[in-house]
C-alpha cells in the first residue's frame, strides 16, 4: 500500500460518504483544540499501530517472495535432473 492509495482511501471516503467525512475530521478538530497532549499521545499509538502492521505486511510479502522463488529452483533441479 502506496501513500497514493491511502489518499484515494480518503478521497472515496469523502466523496461517498462526505457529511461523515466531515463529522470525523470536526471531531478531530475538537479532540485537537481542546486537548492537544492526550490527541497528540492517541495519534502517535495510532502511528506505531500502523507501522507495525505495515512492516509486518512487507515482512509477509518478502517470506512468500522467498518461499515462492524457492519452489522455482526446487522445480528446476528436479526438472533437470530427470
Amino acid at each position: 500500500m502506496t501513500i497514493y492509495n491511502i489518499i484515494n482511501i480518503g478521497k472515496n471516503l469523502y466523496y461517498n460518504h462526505t457529511y461523515l467525512a466531515l463529522t470525523i475530521i470536526a471531531g478531530i478538530t475538537v479532540l485537537i483544540v481542546l486537548n492537544p497532549k492526550p490527541a497528540f499521545k492517541i495519534f502517535c499509538a495510532v502511528l506505531v499501530f500502523l507501522l507495525v502492521i505495515y512492516s509486518f505486511k512487507i515482512l509477509g510479502h518478502t517470506s512468500l517472495t522467498g518461499v515462492n522463488n524457492e519452489k522455482q529452483m526446487v522445480n528446476q533441479t528436479v526438472n533437470k535432473t530427470k
